[in-house]
């Protein structure tokens, strides 16, 4: 999956979940599973392996929304 904008990535499948970082628009996200919170919205877990970042970065795994991505 591809980010379509700046994309926050969350601690937690809610958008008041803490945000960790975002990653870039255009930037190529690998999901490991899908899940839909208590409100009905459809999150991503993501892995930490983000092809736009740079080199050495090391980021958490986390929640993006469905609606970012594409």
């Amino acid at each position: 999956m591809r980010t379509l904008e700046p994309t926050p990535v969350h601690s937690g499948p809610y958008g008041s979940a803490p945000v960790w970082y975002t990653i870039h628009a255009g930037a190529l996200v690998h999901t490991y599973y899908r899940c839909i919170n208590k409100y009905g919205n459809l999150w991503y877990a993501t892995s930490d392996n983000i092809d736009t970042e740079p080199a050495g970065s090391i980021h958490r795994s986390g929640f993006i929304y469905s609606g970012y991505v594409k």
